[in-house]
């Protein structure tokens, strides 16, 4: 395997586990809105799910940065 094909496994499995973390967080914060009863507290919780989508729909661009990140961590170079 190439080094570009092994990057864009590592990039699509990053990818993959960054939509996974974002849709559970979402599933946590969309089982809380029946209960809550404060319009402030619903319309905060809301955003925090719109926000949580967004970066679900960016996770290819997020991975990248997380590998990048990860190996400038690992070969020292922070």
């Amino acid at each position: 395997m190439s080094k570009e094909e092994k990057r864009k496994v590592e990039l699509q499995a990053v990818a993959a586990k960054f939509r996974l973390l974002c849709n559970m967080r979402i599933e946590e914060l969309e089982d809380r809105i029946p209960g809550i009863t404060n319009l402030l507290a619903k319309d905060a919780l809301l955003k925090e799910i719109d926000a949580l989508h967004e970066l679900s729909d960016r996770a290819n661009e997020e991975a990248e940065h997380l590998i990048e990140e990860y190996y400038r961590n690992k070969n020292g170079n922070t």
